[in-house]
């Protein structure tokens, strides 16, 4: 197939698709599955379905615990259900901290979505 400017005989009228190829095409249309695979089983398996509290749920002085492994390279420094408190909050441009002071003697800055409160009856 040529193009038309490029000065041959054939013009895009002239280009006729295949009958078999027309009947072979499925558009997509939008909502439906890009993919006739059922989803992983598993994925997303780590991730904790409890609501994440936001920065201004804390306060500085508040009773918190890890919600998942922190601080250390691979994360073992201070086990998930670590409880600490808070020293310090810092509302950055793009994200917030909070510095906590956890019981094992770590003080680690970390993500508001990886702290909880800790929940007392009284």
């Amino acid at each position: 197939m040529s193009r038309p400017e490029s000065g041959s005989h054939h013009q895009w009228e002239d280009v006729q698709a295949d009958p078999d190829e027309l009947a072979a095409f499925v558009p997509f249309r939008p909502g439906e599955r890009t993919s006739d695979k059922a989803s992983t089983p598993g994925v997303g398996s780590d991730i904790d379905n409890r609501v994440s509290a936001s920065f201004e749920d804390y306060g500085e002085g508040d009773s918190v615990s890890a919600r998942r492994n922190l601080g250390g390279i691979l994360g073992g420094a201070i086990p998930a259900g670590t409880s600490g408190e808070i020293v310090n909050m810092e509302r950055g441009l793009l994200s917030d901290s909070i510095t906590v002071q956890f019981e094992n003697g770590y003080t680690e800055q970390v993500h508001p979505d990886d702290i909880e409160r800790d929940s007392t009856w009284f």
